[in-house]
């Protein structure tokens, strides 16, 4: 099971099946850390680490493309989005992820299409309706925006961010 923290994914639990994927593990604990101190560049790395452990570990592709978001990286974090997408089509994360690329891109509509895409995996997902929202607002679409933040406020009461 994943838990969110600040959009990068740790695992908090489940059983550890071989010692590679114990090793990600490790090293998703490091990179949570590391985001949380704002050493994204360390966290990149930590990224990079798990990914060539186990590059097929939408998780570490999805937390690649987190930070490369906070660096400004915005066609690698979608890349990187895209390659968890692939992975694990059903993982909202990624989705909203990639959104948050794309509407740094500027690409407003695409990136609603990534914010629709999570919410229809995870129809309680908040801040994949705050960034909708976002996106709507961009859009010129404001009364759907608004309907979005209140969805965002709603789900999670505490949602600073869509207040």
């Amino acid at each position: 099971m994943a838990a969110r923290a600040g959009h990068v994914q740790l695992a908090a639990g489940g059983h550890v099946e071989d010692a590679a994927h114990h090793a990600v593990f490790g090293l998703g604990d490091e990179l949570f850390f590391l985001f949380l101190l704002e050493e994204y560049d360390k966290s990149l790395e930590a990224s990079n680490k798990a990914i060539e452990i186990n590059p097929e570990d939408a998780m570490a592709w999805n937390n690649k493309g987190t930070v490369l978001n906070v660096l400004g990286r915005y066609d690698e974090a979608s890349e990187a989005c895209d390659r968890a997408i692939n992975l694990a089509p059903g993982y909202a994360d990624p989705w909203n992820n990639k959104g948050n690329a794309l509407m740094h891109l500027e690409k407003y509509d695409e990136a609603l299409a990534a914010f629709n895409k999570a919410l229809e995996i995870d129809p309680q997902y908040a801040d994949a309706w705050n960034n909708k929202g976002f996106a709507l607002n961009f859009l010129g679409r404001h009364d759907e925006a608004l309907k979005a933040f209140d969805m965002a406020i709603e789900i999670e009461s505490g949602f600073e961010e869509a207040k």
